[in-house]
């Protein structure tokens, strides 16, 4: 199982749940909200019951906030 996301607060984060069956690759699940911070996006998906590879994110993960100095890339790893 692998998750694709794309990140947003003014617009919708979107997260799409896949996996690969052979060659195909098999869209199994979406979610998409705006206005949340990470830690809504984590715990949506901890609460799925599906078993994670990898999770792909894009080149936004490296941004840094101004409140910590720590990127979103370092938050995500640390919960």
């Amino acid at each position: 199982m692998f998750t694709h996301w794309d990140l947003g607060i003014n617009d919708t984060t979107a997260i799409w749940f896949w996996q690969l069956h052979g060659k195909e690759v098999r869209l199994i699940d979406h979610y998409e909200m705006s206005g949340e911070g990470l830690e809504h996006y984590v715990r949506i998906i901890k609460d799925k019951e599906y078993k994670y590879d990898r999770h792909f994110l894009p080149h936004d993960i490296e941004v840094r906030e101004l409140q910590t100095g720590n990127t979103r890339k370092q938050f995500l790893e640390s919960v």
